[in-house]
Order: structure tokens, then C-alpha cells, then sequence
């Protein structure tokens, strides 16, 4: 789809320029490359009504079959603009969907074609068509993973240390995450967490700051600790918060240090 001879049905059994060309001098690319080039495609909510709208949805759930044909049709505009060996290349656009506003002005007669890529004309063919059809790629599976497991885990967080009062705590505090997933689901492919201190004027905690905390009446922190888990298959992710709190004494060293535990 992403190959110029392709989409014009132009005949190469001998070769044609540009597979050629891709053969030898273009490969390697990876997850990074696809996401410097603009990452997953987002698929326009006009776009979803039109293809809901017509009667060429393959029988497959209807999300990812929006996606596969969106990204179809898209992929073989991205081609279709350019000239193969035998056919030239054009805009012409069903939907209305492209925007061609910035694109190269060359290949896309025949005659612009230079096997060799002498002139760049070959690169320019990649740098559009190529890499759209990666991007298009990558998003198709993600699109075929929502399908299979769009049930995201369960993430669960437990704050233990020293009690204080209200809730607050007196001494370093701990929290410990888990994550499961739903009976048939692909399993729990990661907990990713972030924790983070921050200062707070708790009542009956007093007026100081960790820096300088009021004698004989301990500044307070709050901690915030938060975590998603991802399926194995899927996007979806769940998301869980909790708060804790540590009063400090006037020692500044005695700042908690609490740090999430993933086991």
C-alpha cells in the first residue's frame, strides 16, 4: 500500500525503481523513528462518520474496523500521489481527507522518475510514503490489540507507616502497588508510578515550612503517589491515586523519603 507501483497496479516483474532503490538503501527503521515522525495517527472524528456511514466496513468490530480502512485508504494516497515507473502519479481524493499543502512537486510525472536518485526524487517518495505507512502500521496494531484486550488491570495501592493523627503519619511512609488483570485478559504488562512531595498547611500541623519549620510545632508534607497499569494487549489503562502525610521534626534530615514499592 505504501509503494507507488502498487497502488497505480503498475507491473514490475523485472523491477521497479523505487522498491529497488528501498531495497538497498532504506531499512532499520524501529519504534523511535516512527514516533519522531509524528507517531500513531489520529483518525478525525469526520472521518469516523463518513466510513460509519457507508456500507465497506469489513465484518469486524466497528472501532477497528474504522481504523482499517482509514489507514488503508490513507496509506495508498500517501503512495498514490507519486509516480511509478509507468504511471504518474495524482491527487485525486474520494473523502476529501488529504491535505497536500507543503508536499514535494517531484515525482510525480514519469518523467520526473530517476532510477538512481540522482535528484532525491526516491528519498522524497520515502520520506512521505514510507514513513506514513509505518505510522500506519504501528497504529493498526494498536487498534487490533484494543480489539483483543480493552479491559484495562486493576491497580490497587496500599500507604503504610507510623500513624499520626487524621490520617497523617509520623514517619517515613511506604506504599506498595499490585496490579491484576481480569479473568481472560493478557495479563499485566507493566505498573508505571509517580511520587511526588509536596507542602502543605494541614491544620493543627503549624506554620512551617521544611526549610524552616516552627519550633516546637513540626511543618507538614503531603505525598501523592500515583500509578497506572497496562495490559499486556490493550490501551487501556487504569488509574489510581493515594495521599499520605509525614510531620517532620525541626531536624530538616528527617524529611521523609517515602518511595513506591512495586512487587
Amino acid at each position: 500500500m505504501g509503494v507507488p507501483a502498487h497502488v497505480h497496479d503498475d507491473w514490475h516483474i523485472i523491477g521497479d525503481a523505487y522498491e529497488d532503490w528501498m531495497r538497498d538503501n532504506h531499512g532499520g527503521w524501529g519504534a523511535a523513528d516512527a514516533n519522531a515522525a509524528g507517531g500513531l495517527i489520529a483518525i478525525p472524528d469526520s472521518a469516523r462518520e463518513t466510513i460509519l456511514g457507508t456500507a465497506l466496513l469489513i465484518p469486524v468490530p466497528q472501532d477497528f474496523g474504522v481504523s482499517l480502512y482509514y489507514l488503508m485508504y490513507m496509506t495508498n494516497q500517501h503512495a498514490d500521489y507519486f509516480a511509478s515507473d509507468d504511471v504518474d502519479g495524482d491527487t485525486r481524493d474520494r473523502y476529501g481527507w488529504m491535505d497536500y499543502t507543503g508536499w514535494p512537486d517531484d515525482p510525480l510525472t514519469t518523467g520526473d522518475l530517476e532510477g538512481d536518485n540522482s535528484d532525491g526524487d526516491l528519498t522524497r517518495i520515502a520520506d512521505t510514503a514510507f514513513v506514513y505507512a509505518i505510522r500506519a502500521t504501528a497504529t493498526l496494531y494498536r487498534a487490533w490489540r484494543d480489539y483483543f484486550d480493552p479491559t484495562a488491570p486493576s491497580t490497587h495501592i496500599e500507604v503504610s507507616g507510623p500513624a499520626g493523627n487524621n490520617g497523617w503519619y509520623i514517619g517515613d511512609v511506604q506504599a506498595t502497588l499490585s496490579a491484576s488483570d481480569n479473568v481472560g485478559g493478557s495479563g499485566v504488562y507493566e505498573t508505571q508510578y509517580m511520587f511526588s512531595v509536596a507542602l502543605s498547611r494541614k491544620q493543627g500541623c503549624g506554620a512551617g515550612t521544611p526549610s524552616a519549620p516552627t519550633p516546637a510545632t513540626a511543618g507538614c508534607t503531603t505525598a501523592l503517589a500515583k500509578c497506572a497499569s497496562a495490559p499486556t494487549r490493550g490501551s487501556t489503562r487504569s488509574t489510581v491515586t493515594a495521599s499520605s502525610g509525614s510531620a517532620t521534626t525541626t531536624d530538616t534530615s528527617a524529611l521523609p523519603t517515602a518511595r513506591p514499592s512495586c512487587g
